[in-house]
């Protein structure tokens, strides 16, 4: 289902563009349910990150359209946000929001659909648009899946490390969690955390370094998460010393460090017969 989020205070423009989104969503055999505010202030007062798309009026009662938008930016970095206005000229100050686009009054179904389908393409090969929806104590945020770092279980609670900062939640086991974001690079380094590896900033012995952090490698864990880790570099690099790695078997340790700013790689494979250690350029 497609969530929808419109801002318009002429009743007319709302129901015209409600009757195009629901004929989009015939054409892809998708439900759409559209939530109305009159004002700015309406749609930011509760803000929850739920939705799909926001289109937003540029002229509006209260504050602006404009100004809503950059609210919306503080609250939603990632929401894709269509500006709907009269007046094309003003459209230009979306790229300061980070707008897809803007559709001007009054509309073609096409001109709608351009970008309609631009963002459902996006929805359907992210599979749930690149996003995770994290709920507790009654909220939801929706952070975006490449900007966590880790999850962690504490007793029953899960509490998410993110680019955006540190959020808990009771509503999944990590086991459902595990199985969620496993096609995007997570994979458990223990029990109790589950490790997005694009974010593996070394890895050494029974720890590896995640979002500045250093978490544990458990006994159960380590041959498979080992093997997770360098597959990614392999894929990382290109290859060059990491094709090394399917030919020596059984590794006893791997070392790795990542130099962020010259993107160089050294990687330190070690078994009972083989010593393998360079650098490969990202």
């Amino acid at each position: 289902m497609l969530n929808i989020a419109i801002i318009e205070d002429d009743k007319s423009s709302a129901d015209m563009l409600i009757e195009a989104l629901r004929r989009y969503g015939d054409e892809k055999s998708e439900a759409v349910k559209c939530n109305v505010f009159s004002c700015a202030e309406a749609f930011l007062s509760d803000y929850k990150q739920r939705f799909d798309v926001v289109f937003m009026d540029i002229m509006l009662p209260g504050i602006t359209g404009m100004a809503g938008a950059h609210k919306l930016r503080e609250a939603d970095p990632y929401v894709p946000l269509i500006f709907i206005t009269s007046m094309a000229q003003f459209a230009i100050e979306g790229y300061s929001v980070n707008a897809v686009g803007y559709i001007v009054k009054p509309f073609e179904y096409y001109d709608l659909k351009l970008y309609l389908d631009r963002i459902y393409r996006n929805i359907a090969q992210s599979g749930n648009g690149g996003y995770i929806l994290i709920t507790a104590n009654g909220g939801s945020r929706r952070v975006k899946i490449q900007n966590i770092y880790y999850v962690e279980t504490r007793g029953h609670l899960l509490v998410y490390h993110t680019a955006e900062g540190e959020f808990s939640s009771y509503t999944k086991s990590m086991k459902d969690l595990e199985t969620e974001l496993e096609p995007y690079g997570f994979y458990r380094s223990a029990i109790s955390h589950l490790v997005n590896i694009t974010h593996v900033t070394g890895i050494s012995g029974n720890e590896v370094t995640v979002g500045g952090d250093v978490l544990p490698i458990t006994r159960g864990k380590k041959k498979e998460f080992y093997d997770k880790v360098g597959l990614h570099m392999k894929s990382s690099t290109g290859g060059g010393v990491l094709n090394e790695l399917p030919r020596l078997g059984r590794q006893i340790d791997i070392g790795m460090r990542r130099d962020r700013r010259a993107r160089i790689y050294t990687v330190a494979v070690f078994d009972n017969n083989h010593v393998c250690v360079g650098t490969a350029a990202a």
